[in-house]
């Protein structure tokens, strides 16, 4: 998804294998946040990740009213929102900000994305490659 935007050196393919990009869109914050709680509920209970190999990033605002949104929807097995710290042994699934997890990563990321950041148009194609809708 970056290299929609980055101008420079070409960079060689990453090692790490993984799935293809999934869009999810909906309609709404709301039915945003609803569809994120619903693909990690799917991550954990599905694909056997653990709710510590799981991010959510933000790039929405206002972040507050995001964060409040997903505390307010459970996860499965007493599992939390751990936001902007992931906490000593909580178990929780860690939610930030996009520009505070840079440099970090994590087996599964979400990226809540609000429609000021990205138009449908960037969402077609990176680096040559059609995302998976």
């Amino acid at each position: 998804m970056g290299y929609a935007f980055y101008a420079g050196e070409p960079v060689d393919t990453p090692e790490l294998r993984g799935p293809a990009v999934e869009k999810i869109a909906a309609n709404g914050e709301q039915a945003q946040a609803d569809a994120i709680v619903r693909r990690v509920r799917e991550l954990i209970v599905e694909e056997g990740l653990s709710f510590s190999d799981i991010v959510v990033l933000l790039a929405i605002r206002p972040k507050a009213a995001a964060y409040e949104m997903l505390q307010a929807r459970g996860l499965p097995g007493g599992i939390g929102w751990a936001v902007e710290t992931r906490g000593p042994a909580g178990r929780a699934v860690f939610v930030d900000t996009v520009a505070r997890f840079k440099g970090l990563e994590s087996q599964a990321v979400l990226l809540w994305m609000g429609d000021e950041v990205i138009d449908e148009e960037q969402w077609g194609t990176v680096d040559g490659r059609a995302l998976t809708q």
